[in-house]
Formats: C-alpha cells, structure tokens, sequence
C-alpha cells in the first residue's frame, strides 16, 4: 500500500501521463474540426499531440499545488535548503496535498514523457533538448526528495509550468493550420511569449542570486560536495534551456515584427526564378549549338551528295 507523498506523487504522474495520453489517442480522431488535422500528422507528431493532454492537466496541478509553499510559505522561504515537508496531506494550499506529492508528480510525469520521447524519438521535435531536460530534471528532483532538501526550489521552479498550458495552445493551432495572421492566434502567441518570459526567465536572475549569495554554503555544509556540484549545474542547465528557448520566440516575434521572415520568402523566391532563367537560358543555349550543329552537317552532305552527281555525270 502506498502511505508516503511521493510514492503517491510518482505513481500518480506516472500512470495518470498514461491514462490521459490514451485517452486524448481514442478521443482526438472523432472530434470535428480536429480530427482531420490530427490524422494528416504522421505518427510521432499524433504522440506529441496526445501527450499534451496529460502536459496541460499536469501543469494545472502543479502549479495549484506548489504556488503557497513557493510564494506564502515563510518556513520555505526562509529555510530554503533546510526545510521540507514530506506530509501527504497538509493544512495549506489549494489542493491539501503536501509540496512532496507534487515533487513526485513531476518526476512520474517526466517519466511517462521520456517513454514516449524514446519510442519517437526520430520523429519528435527537439528531441536531444527535451531528453536533456528530463533526464536531468528527474535526476535532481529524485536527489531533492532522497535528501529531503531544497524543496522551496523545487517548488518555485516548478511555477514554470504556469506557461506550459498557452504553449500547448499554440502548438495545437498551428498544427490545426491556424492563419498566423488571425486575431486568436496573435493572442495566443502574445500569451504565450508574456507568460514564458514572466514564469521562466524573469525569475531567474532572483533564483540564482539567492542561491550563489546565500544557500550554496548552506548546501556545502550540510551536504557532501558533490550535492553543491549537482545544484549549481542543475540552475545552470535550466538557465540555458529556458534562455535558449526564449531566444527562439524572441527571433520569431522580431522577425515577424519587422519583416524578416517576408524579405527571406522574397530572397528565396527571387533565387529561384534566378535559376530557373539560368536553367532556361542554358537549355536554348544548348538548343542553339545543337541546331547549328545541324545546320553544318547538312550543309557538309549536300555538298557531298553533289559532288558525287557531278563526278557521275562526268563520267
């Protein structure tokens, strides 16, 4: 029988990824409107279809689950390395689950995700960051709940998901052929990319300033070496990620913005009718050589013909 958080936690994420990725398989194909896009994706793109359904639901929970102990909890806030809670049930919050349960959830989650990652792993986009990302996610969140340790950033970091929802939409849209151009879809994306910027990188230069001026010592001496290693690499390998994927939005708004991507299409399009008048002119080009060609070799056998009818008539 399961009695801690996150044996509780782990086989819910776990399971639950399962369940609801089934679920979205059976639904999707009969839903109108939806279906006919959804059944134009190959098969890769169909799993990362479904496996936004448990992504979406995943990420409301977390969020639900982590935001008092993130934001409200003085004992978290103020013993950020020391203090932990491994209740199952707690007396705050929305959801009356315990900060270790939703620690777990995420874990058994990336464990679900990761399974599929690796059945399409050639038809997946982004595959080698995402794997990355949950390897490595997994692996601190796992050493977190074995030490008992920095659950206020593993709580806070997990505030991220509050933009995971929007990005779904938006992947949803334009995997539906949503006209980039339509009013929905420029709120999505504009909801999309203030979301990921205030859940995902605004906070970043508070995380790793508190960790680096205050609770790296604190690590270091309550733990061996190697857990203050793990920490600083796993905040530097989330900085990059997030950083990384901004950077991408960031080059698709301005882009769009100022008209990048138009003056791209215009040079790709001027290229190619450059090389099909090339292509054009060496095909008359050859032509011409070839008729001239001609030209001369009839030349050469009428002449030929004639002189032998003036050599047999002299004869």
């Amino acid at each position: 029988m399961l009695t801690k958080a996150w044996e509780v936690g782990a086989t819910a994420g776990f399971f639950g990824y399962g369940i609801l990725y089934l679920l979205s398989r059976l639904v999707m194909p009969h839903i109108p409107g939806i279906n006919t896009h959804y059944l134009a994706l190959k098969p890769g793109g169909r799993a990362e279809w479904d496996s936004r359904v448990p992504s979406c639901v995943h990420a409301v929970m977390i969020v639900l689950g982590v935001y008092y102990c993130a934001l409200f909890s003085h004992e978290h806030m103020y013993y950020r390395v020391a203090y932990y809670d491994d209740r199952l049930f707690v007396p705050y919050g929305a959801t009356g689950l315990g900060p270790e349960f939703f620690m777990a959830l995420f874990v058994g989650y990336l464990g679900g995700d990761l399974v599929l990652l690796l059945v399409y792993r050639n038809q997946m986009e982004m595959f080698e960051l995402m794997l990355t990302h949950h390897l490595f996610a997994g692996l601190c969140w796992i050493v977190a709940i074995g030490s008992q340790t920095m659950q206020w950033y593993a709580c806070f970091l997990m505030l991220s998901e509050f933009s995971t929802p929007v990005s779904n939409l938006r992947w949803w849209m334009a995997k539906s052929c949503a006209t980039p151009t339509s009013v929905m879809y420029l709120l999505v994306c504009s909801g999309f990319f203030v979301t990921f910027f205030m859940a995902r990188i605004m906070c970043l230069p508070f995380v790793i300033y508190l960790f680096i001026r205050y609770d790296a010592a604190k690590v270091q001496a309550q733990f061996h070496w190697k857990e203050t290693s793990l920490w600083s690499l796993a905040l530097v390998v989330h900085c990059m990620l997030q950083s990384y994927w901004f950077a991408l939005m960031s080059k698709a708004v301005l882009s769009k913005i100022l008209g990048w991507d138009v003056m791209e299409e215009e040079g790709l399009r001027q290229a190619e009718e450059e090389e099909r008048r090339k292509s054009i002119e060496s095909v008359e080009t050859g032509i011409g050589i070839v008729s001239d060609k001609a030209k001369r070799l009839s030349s050469a056998s009428t002449g030929s013909v004639r002189s032998a009818g003036s050599q047999l008539l002299m004869d």
